[in-house]
């Protein structure tokens, strides 16, 4: 009896953990594109997440980030960033919050020459859905 009691507590202990992404993946990555058609895209290591994006992102667009943005907390969020400035382009680095991945593409985008600015959307690093 002990021994089904601690089978079923570990069984238990399975399902309570954290919820994962629906594609399983420790790692979420993104290829901004100047279109806004972002892909978020899952993998088990950063390499095979950034993999992933960026033919993901090459199956919508011509106009892909060189370097997918990427982070292993899958509750961050992409904030997809686009500017016009000293030309059009496009980045969506992830964070905590709203406010601060806005914050983070602002920098990103500044510390490149760009300026003229608007956040145009945010991506959540879990579903991937547009929030």
């Amino acid at each position: 009896m002990r021994r089904a009691l601690l089978l079923f507590a570990a069984l238990i202990a399975c399902f309570a953990g954290p919820a994962r992404s629906q594609q399983s993946g420790d790692f979420a990555a993104v290829a901004a594109n100047n279109e806004g058609n972002l892909q978020v895209r899952w993998g088990r290591t950063e390499a095979e997440a950034k993999q992933r994006a960026a033919e993901a992102c090459r199956s919508v667009s011509r106009t892909c980030s060189s370097d997918p943005a990427h982070t292993n907390q899958l509750d961050d969020v992409f904030a997809f960033m686009c500017c016009n400035k000293p030309h059009f382009s496009c980045g969506s680095p992830p964070h905590e919050s709203r406010g601060m991945a806005t914050r983070e593409a602002r920098q990103l985008m500044t510390s490149r020459g760009y300026s003229d600015c608007t956040v145009r959307a945010f991506f959540s690093a879990r579903t991937g859905k547009r929030q």
